[in-house]
């Protein structure tokens, strides 16, 4: 992917990418809140290009707010007294200094997320790597408990399980049996977690996104729409840290 930078008329920088594949100029929101314009080839004339990009501000702008009003970001920097997002809400960073040589995470009632910060090497960047860590272990004991919930009920077990950040996919399966499943979900709902699993989980029985694949997730969640609009309206608000 070549990403590169240019500024609208109204001074907001977008990002955009050539696409051999893209018929016409499109803008799209990626995860993390990033406006993208997709410029098909042959590149048209930088005059389209610009009028395009006037044409569309106010959309441009009505997305780059709701993305600056972000319930789910991730705090500038990870230091004591910054809260964090954690299973649809924001929890607080608690950093405590310890005589412990590596820096210890843990959740606690009342006090969020805690930092057990070894005195001497404490630092900003330890301390997020150390949250992040955290984050991708407490997805896979949730993913694991989704699975331990869905796979007697729908019958099938995942061959191999991968917990990864991704900007494009909360999860897939692979023809395996190999799931994967993105650990950012950890930021949404706890209902949206265990809804991406058993959806992959529902692909034993139905590659394709069909009238038979839906019918069989509503048969375990009745309530999938609701996590599905969850993340078509909050989706493109995650991102990495």
């Amino acid at each position: 992917m070549d990403w590169l930078e240019v500024i609208d008329k109204a001074g907001l920088p977008v990002q955009y990418r050539y696409s051999n594949r893209a018929k016409r100029l499109s803008l799209r929101v990626v995860p993390g809140g990033i406006v993208e314009l997709i410029i098909p080839q042959p590149s048209p004339p930088a005059h389209v290009i610009a009028n395009f990009l006037v044409e569309y501000q106010n959309w441009i702008h009505k997305h780059a707010k709701a993305c600056q009003n972000n319930p789910l970001a991730w705090p500038e920097s990870f230091t004591h007294g910054q809260t964090v997002p954690l299973i649809g809400e924001r929890v607080p960073l608690t950093v405590c200094f310890s005589d412990k040589k590596t820096e210890k995470v843990s959740f606690v009632a009342g006090r969020g997320l805690v930092v057990d910060c070894a005195l001497v090497q404490c630092s900003e960047l330890s301390v997020r790597q150390a949250v992040i860590e955290w984050y991708q272990l407490a997805a896979k004991r949730q993913v694991e408990k989704a699975l331990r919930r869905y796979v007697p009920q729908v019958g099938h077990q995942p061959s191999r399980l991968t917990i990864k950040a991704s900007r494009q996919l909360w999860g897939s399966l692979n023809h395996l049996g190999e799931m994967t499943i993105n650990w950012l979900l950890l930021l949404a709902p706890s209902a949206v977690l265990m809804y991406v699993v058993l959806h992959e989980l529902c692909h034993f029985y139905e590659r394709r996104h069909n009238q038979r694949f839906w019918k069989k997730v509503a048969t375990y969640d009745p309530l999938y729409m609701e996590s599905e609009r969850w993340l078509k309206n909050n989706g493109i608000l995650i991102r990495k840290p």
